[in-house]
């Protein structure tokens, strides 16, 4: 009888480790897939970052003639657009 008594007490320990080891797993695998999220959205915005350093680096080296400098802006809220819209999931 006490045999029985121990083995189910096992049984129960048992399966409640399993269940605690499956609650940090799952917990685990959405950390995972919450940082791979995150690190995309920093490498898109690092790149962001980039293009519009780029081009305002290319704006300040131009000269103040009307139309290079709105090319220039109608591009970057094209760039900008776009990339937001890719970030919220949209495709072109």
């Amino acid at each position: 009888m006490k045999l029985n008594d121990e083995f189910r007490r096992l049984k129960v320990e048992n399966s409640k480790l399993i269940f605690q080891n499956a609650c940090t797993e799952i917990s685990l695998a959405k950390s995972k897939a919450d940082n791979f999220a995150k690190l995309e959205k920093v490498k898109s915005l690092q790149s962001v970052i980039n293009l519009l350093a780029s081009r305002y680096s290319d704006k300040n080296n131009q000269s103040d003639d009307g139309h290079s400098l709105l090319q220039v802006n109608a591009s970057d809220s094209y760039v900008k657009s776009s990339l937001i819209g890719a970030l919220h999931g949209e495709k072109k």
